[in-house]
């Protein structure tokens, strides 16, 4: 899994100029057929270089596969930290994989927001009919996130081959997982429209997410944990996946699919207080 690089870029200045269209809350949100028809469009667009396309998934796999090699090298030498072993550790990887991989490979742009503010390149899905936020997200595909994906859903196989009630919990989490992944990071990365270059920062917290998360809950404690719970949601991607599906329980469950609502609902409110402020100093480009 990776986040990719951050670097700084120049701000963007201006003081938000008005949407013509009225704004992103009044526009209609596209149709699954609009957004099922863009994510077959990026898939196409990457199977048009097909071996780029396999190498990225299958070296992808193999890196994930990798660092689990590392992690069992250590339980070897260590069989338990503070109640972890080799198996819980594979199925934390296998939830954040997987769901970090449904992240990046529906919602590509997520971790690119910072600079296409700062480009100037949100303009065009502000001029075109429906809601700029899930377009923007869902208009580009990240094909290494699709090796995460299978990666993390065959750990998981791997764990549990035959749990059809784990499956089900599995699939439930990972979505869960997925979304607060790209909602913290559509926050993080709106951070462009208030502060201009922000992408160091943005690029530095979706790493903190990402790597907190790939550790066991019981190496945080006091305020440290209710940090990660909050502030930076890795309890939520991570650890409390990883506790429903061990005992699955209506509790924790309608806990995590609450806070995936909060979640998203910051991210699109955090979104829209930000395109009001946005000015792109009528940058207008066509898409290819």
């Amino acid at each position: 899994m990776a986040t990719g690089s951050a670097g700084d870029m120049p701000g963007v200045a201006g003081t938000g100029a008005a949407d013509p269209a009225g704004g992103p809350a009044r526009r209609p949100l596209p149709g699954l057929g609009f957004l099922l028809a863009l994510q077959r469009l990026n898939l196409m667009a990457g199977m048009a270089y097909r071996w780029s396309f396999l190498s990225q998934v299958v070296f992808m796999m193999l890196n994930n596969a990798i660092f689990m090699v590392f992690w069992w090298v250590f339980f070897q030498r260590f069989p338990q930290v503070q109640g972890w072993g080799m198996d819980d550790m594979l199925l934390l990887f296998a939830l954040v994989a997987a769901g970090f991989g449904l992240s990046v490979t529906l919602f590509g742009n997520a971790l690119r927001l910072s600079s296409m503010i700062q480009e100037g390149k949100v303009d065009v899905f502000l001029s075109a009919p429906p809601d700029p936020f899930l377009h923007l997200l869902m208009s580009r595909m990240s094909l290494s996130g699709i090796g995460d994906f299978l990666f993390g859903v065959g750990a998981f196989l791997w764990l549990y081959p035959a749990d059809p009630v784990r499956w089900l919990a599995f699939g439930v989490v990972v979505v869960c997982s997925g979304l607060i992944l790209t909602a913290f990071w559509v926050i993080s990365q709106c951070l462009a429209f208030f502060l201009g270059g922000s992408e160091g920062i943005s690029g530095i917290l979706a790493e903190a997410l990402v790597t907190l998360s790939m550790y066991p809950d019981s190496l945080f404690t006091g305020g440290v944990k209710y940090f990660v719970y909050s502030v930076v949601p890795v309890g939520f991607v991570a650890w409390l996946p990883v506790s429903i599906v061990r005992g699955p329980g209506a509790g924790p469950l309608a806990l995590l699919v609450a806070a995936t609502v909060l979640w998203v609902w910051l991210a699109r409110l955090v979104f829209a207080a930000g395109l009001r402020r946005y000015e792109s100093g009528n940058l207008i480009q066509a898409r290819g």
